[in-house]
């Protein structure tokens, strides 16, 4: 059995929320930033996350999962859908200032296997849209590895969104610390990298 330690990170999850309700774990702005952002009718292509994780923390591609679901009756929905983000590189991201000597920036994208299935269910619940419906969309951490020893204190992790090609990123969550989040038993329980 493989353990996760960013599995227990519920929290964790940054929310693109269809109605943005509820997003207390959302950095200043982010939500602003947000509303002119309809999951609905955007791009998959076009949407790219950094995260910015404590060396020696690794992610890997499916580490990363986008979660679409919507309460809908048939032929529309439920829908509840998971698809993989890939870590496409480790370039500069405008927007995003990384200390290169403590923590490590990865950029995703959805998994190019992906994108149909997403586009669909797009489709799916833009048809239903109109009556009300409501759902969320939700990025979530559920993996890593180390490729160095851990060493002591906070673990700090952060993760910003870009909604549009060639824009800035700007911060989706508060930084959070992995150790407390997660706590100690799962940290110590994080698998090397291959």
């Amino acid at each position: 059995m493989r353990c996760n330690v960013f599995r227990r990170c519920a929290p964790l999850a940054l929310a693109a929320v269809f109605g943005l309700s509820g997003c207390a774990s959302l950095a200043p702005g982010a939500a602003g930033k947000l509303a002119g952002f309809d999951p609905l009718y955007a791009d998959p292509a076009a949407l790219s996350l950094a995260a910015v994780m404590p060396v020696p923390t690794r992610l890997r591609n499916g580490d990363v999962r986008l979660k679409m679901s919507l309460k809908a009756a048939a032929p529309y929905g439920p829908i509840d859908e998971e698809f993989a983000l890939e870590v496409v590189g480790d370039e500069v991201a405008p927007g995003v200032v990384v200390n290169p000597d403590s923590e490590r920036l990865q950029i995703l994208k959805i998994a190019s296997a992906d994108m149909a299935r997403l586009r669909a269910a797009q489709a799916r619940a833009r048809a239903y849209k109109a009556s009300g419906a409501r759902g969320n969309l939700t990025v979530g951490i559920q993996g890593g590895c180390l490729d160095g020893p851990l060493g002591q204190g906070p673990l700090i992790a952060a993760v910003f969104v870009r909604t549009s090609p060639g824009g800035e990123y700007f911060a989706m969550l508060k930084p959070v610390d992995l150790r407390r989040l997660a706590g100690e038993e799962a940290i110590a329980k994080l698998p090397a990298c291959e």
